[in-house]
C-alpha cells in the first residue's frame, strides 16, 4: 500500500514540476493544492528522530502558505490603494477643470492680483494631477508585481505542500 500511494504521490511531485517549469505566461492555469494527504496520525507512534523529515517539511509547507496569505492581503491592501488614487485623481481633474474656470474669468478682469492667484492655483492643480497621475501608473505596476509575487507564493506553497506529504509517505 506504501508503495503505491509513495508511486502516486510521485505523479503528483511530477506534475506539479513540470507545471511549475512551464511557468512564464498568463496562459497557465492557476495552482491547485494536492486532492489527497496522507493522515499524520501514523507518524505519531515513531520514534522522534524518524519524525524529524516530516516535521522539517512541516515547516516549510506553514511557512509557505504564511508567505501566500501575506502577498494575497498585500494584493487585496493594493487594490484598495489603487481606487483611492484612481479616485483622486478625478478630483483632481476636476480641479484643474475649476481652476482653469477661474483663471480664464481672471483674465477678462482687469485685476492683476485676482489674474496672478488664479494663474498659481492652475498651476498647483495641474501639477497636483500630475503627480498622482504618476501615483496611478507606480500603484499599477506594484499590483502587477503583487500578482505575480502572489502567484509564486501560492505555486510555492503547493510546492511545500507537496514536499510535506511525500516526506509523510516515506
Amino acid at each position: 500500500m506504501k508503495l503505491r500511494s509513495s508511486t502516486a504521490l510521485a505523479g503528483v511531485v511530477l506534475a506539479l514540476g513540470l507545471s511549475a517549469s512551464a511557468c512564464g505566461g498568463a496562459s497557465n492555469p492557476k495552482p491547485v493544492p494536492l486532492a489527497r494527504h496522507f493522515d499524520e496520525s501514523f507518524i505519531d507512534p515513531l520514534p522522534l528522530p524518524e519524525q524529524q523529515p516530516v516535521l522539517d517539511a512541516k515547516t516549510g509547507y506553514e511557512a509557505a502558505r504564511k508567505a501566500n496569505a501575506k502577498a494575497k492581503a498585500d494584493l487585496d491592501a493594493s487594490k484598495l490603494q489603487l481606487d483611492v488614487a484612481s479616485n483622486d485623481k478625478r478630483a483632481a481633474d476636476i480641479d484643474v477643470s475649476s481652476a482653469k474656470s477661474r483663471k480664464a474669468a481672471a483674465d477678462a478682469s482687469a485685476d492683476q492680483t485676482r489674474v496672478n492667484t488664479a494663474t498659481g492655483e492652475l498651476r498647483g492643480a495641474e501639477k497636483y494631477a500630475e503627480a498622482l497621475a504618476q501615483r496611478l501608473t507606480y500603484l499599477r505596476a506594484y499590483q502587477t508585481w503583487l500578482q505575480h509575487l502572489q502567484y509564486f507564493t501560492e505555486e510555492n506553497m503547493y510546492w511545500e505542500e507537496a514536499k510535506f506529504e511525500l516526506a509523510k509517505a516515506e
